[in-house]
């Protein structure tokens, strides 16, 4: 209602600038220079309303932005003002009648509708701002609902890191970590062809020598159930607190993979198995803060836990004594994490969207806008914008409620769901690319349930001193069910290998049975896991 007001203010405005400059057009008496103004008083508001109107066209028509009816009102206000110009300016024109017109109270009026069409500017800008505030309340409750309590610093696994992180030379600004590279390199498989630019055992043994007191560390916090990098955050803080401990986490998962390896290179089946353990509950204590980047760094560190676990156990022949010491939590699921990183998600975009009220906290807004054009923002476009961002909440938590085998499709179609449905300026920008998300939240779920269950194949192995004919064999003895494929909903898979092993799978994002083909970059094939044969 109130920018119907403003409208209807403007166009009265339009129409008394007209009438001014027709008095003033009556009165002069050079003939070229009167009908330049009749011609300037009419195209320059006549060019403000129809380029409102085309801007109101466009954002509707490709962007998607505002009410159907918002263009057709403009272009009625548009067209009003056309036909009360030409009105005004026939009958002032007409034996320059306008001259007799009194302009001191057009002024006047002119004047007071332009300060009227301010203060109602003014007042539907401190509307939205008050809007903006209640926008930061309901994301502040979103992230206190979504982010765990406050834990004790002495039951709380993240002091650790934090001193693991400083032993291992991370606790600073420099943005590269001396052994980080050669590390990642030394672990890259692609690097496995090319030896004269992969790091030597001797250089990474070198590396864990010298950072056993963090890698010590890293094992303990490992241990504590319970992990928080701080309590309660704004979140103005949140952002960057994230990047920074998502960052030290996983240069810490690599380091921890490298350690397994080498342990297994070396028959320390019991010490690999410690580093392996403390993989799979970094993966789980990285979502305790949960967005989808802390969401996406756990799959990240559980892929790298579940390779490094088929390289341990190609390696070294583990007891079933200390096969029974891994611990992979059987009830921790990436895609039960979807709805509540999503409410983190959706948390963080509302109060970056809250950061319009005082734009210059926050460098968001002003890398789409600029600082001068905010406020026409908030009163113009901010409600489109928060009901577009709502109605994509919404059905990311829709989707997210149901089965991840039931709901692929829609999380794919998501994109295009969305742009016919109203959407806001800034939240396309702001919004992540959620649709691809579930895919990978689920094959974090495959390698998780495929390491529980190599668990248990090779538990099998070593006290038979073969593999089962059917992962049936398995049950109940070695585990109590075999686990779903969270792509399918049916029971995971196993063929045997051409070496004698067997391969594990899960048939993948692209929904087919490639009988354990791998992988690849393009999401065609299985998610496998290999168990090598027996030496």
């Amino acid at each position: 209602m109130g920018q119907i007001l403003l409208w209807i203010e403007l166009l009265a405005a339009s129409c008394l600038m007209v009438t001014v400059a027709t008095v003033d057009a009556a009165r002069c008496k050079q003939f070229g220079f009167r009908w330049a103004i009749v011609v300037g008083s009419i195209l320059a508001p006549l060019g403000c309303w129809a380029t409102v109107t085309y801007i109101a066209v466009w954002m509707r028509v490709v962007a998607k932005v505002g009410p159907p009816e918002r263009p057709w009102f403009l272009a009625t206000l548009a067209g009003m003002f056309v036909i009360i110009a030409l009105i005004i300016l026939l009958r002032g024109m007409r034996n320059r009648q306008a001259a007799g017109w009194p302009a001191w109270k057009l002024n006047l009026i002119f004047a007071a509708v332009c300060v009227l069409s301010l203060i109602t500017f003014w007042n539907l800008d401190l509307t939205a701002r008050d809007r903006l505030g209640r926008l930061r309340d309901r994301a502040d409750s979103i992230m206190a609902a979504t982010f765990p309590p406050r834990i004790p610093d002495s039951q709380n696994a993240a002091r650790v890191y934090e001193q693991a992180f400083e032993s291992l030379d991370m606790a600073t600004n420099r943005k590269i970590i001396n052994w980080a590279i050669p590390v990642c390199k030394w672990l890259d498989t692609s690097e496995e062809k090319q030896p004269s630019s992969r790091p030597s055992d001797a250089k990474i043994r070198e590396i864990l020598q010298t950072n056993s007191r963090g890698l010590k560390q890293l094992r303990r916090a490992a241990g504590i159930k319970q992990c928080s990098f701080g309590g309660y955050w704004s979140s103005d803080e949140l952002l960057n607190l994230l990047l920074s401990e998502i960052s030290s986490m996983r240069s810490a998962a690599e380091l921890l993979a490298a350690d397994a390896r080498i342990r297994a290179i070396d028959g320390d089946a019991a010490g690999a198995i410690a580093d392996l353990n403390a993989l799979f509950a970094m993966a789980e204590h990285v979502t305790r803060k949960p967005t989808m980047i802390t969401a996406l760094a756990a799959i990240n560190i559980e892929t790298r836990a579940a390779e490094t676990m088929e390289f341990v156990l190609a390696r070294c022949d583990a007891s079933a004594a200390e096969l029974a010491a891994l611990e992979i939590e059987p009830m921790f699921s990436h895609v039960r994490m979807i709805s509540s990183a999503l409410s983190g998600e959706e948390a963080l975009g509302l109060s970056i969207l809250a950061t319009l009220e005082e734009p210059g906290h926050h460098d968001i807004p002003s890398r789409y806008l600029p600082e001068v054009l905010i406020p026409m923002y908030r009163v113009f476009l901010m409600s489109d914008e928060i009901e577009g961002y709502n109605v994509a909440a919404g059905e990311w938590q829709r989707l997210a409620a149901m089965p991840h085998h039931k709901s692929k499709a829609l999380w794919r179609t998501l994109p295009q769901r969305m742009r016919k449905k109203q959407t806001g300026f800034l939240t396309p920008k702001m919004m992540p690319a959620v649709s691809g998300y579930p895919d990978r939240a689920a094959t974090g779920d495959s390698r998780h349930r495929l390491a529980s269950l190599a668990t248990a194949v090779t538990v099998f192995r070593v006290k038979t001193g073969a593999l089962p004919e059917s992962l049936d064999k398995l049950i109940p003895e070695y585990i109590e069910a075999i686990p779903t494929d969270p792509f399918d909903g049916e029971p995971l898979r196993m063929i045997g290998a051409k070496d004698g092993g067997a391969i594990l799978y899960s048939i993948g994002p692209d929904l087919k049975d490639d009988g354990g083909q791998a992988l690849d970059n393009n999401k065609a094939g299985d998610v496998v896991f290999r168990l090598a044969a027996k030496k």
